[in-house]
């Protein structure tokens, strides 16, 4: 409690100073206090910019999901916005979107990532486009995310073999 204290008066003698907005966002965040933190980390980005994946971040995981979009279409690294684009359009349920990225995910090589393909896959999958589904389900390599593909991948075989299953 005593580091929030000094870190508000320094938020008060230095308004324009990034670093004290993010530290003092970090404290509040460890007292779990996760709204307070999203508004202290976006201000913190308008004095540096870098903060910003940090403030969309902190808003997607307050559900804030519009805001965080707002705050991830002013970011300036291509691949780490289209990494963050993914899951806020994941936690808005938006899984067309996800698809739509897939030409941004294969230039910036984020379907190396397994996390990345699987949210493709998984994308494809909620939108009944099985075989993509399937192709990017067979590349995961991660055990953890495999088990997952693994149901899936029994999923698509009960959909296709009574589509009325999967309505």
């Amino acid at each position: 409690m005593e580091a929030i204290k000094v870190l508000e008066e320094a938020r008060l003698l230095f308004p324009t100073s990034a670093k004290v907005y993010i530290l003092l966002g970090h404290y509040y965040k460890q007292r779990d206090m996760p709204h307070t933190t999203a508004h202290l980390f976006e201000q913190g980005s308008y004095y540096d910019k870098k903060y910003l994946k940090e403030a969309a971040e902190m808003f997607r995981r307050t559900g804030e999901l519009s805001h965080a979009l707002y705050l991830n279409s002013m970011m300036l690294d291509s691949k780490e916005k289209t990494k963050q684009k993914v899951a806020i359009y994941v936690s808005r349920g938006e899984f067309e979107k996800v698809i739509g990225l897939k030409d941004a995910l294969d230039r910036y090589a984020l379907l190396n990532d397994d996390n990345m393909r699987y949210a493709l896959a998984y994308a494809y999958y909620v939108a009944k486009d099985y075989e993509k589904s399937e192709a990017h389900l067979k590349k995961i390599q991660d055990d953890a995310l495999f088990s997952k593909a693994t149901v899936i991948r029994k999923n698509i075989e009960k959909c296709k073999t009574n589509p009325l299953e999967c309505i």
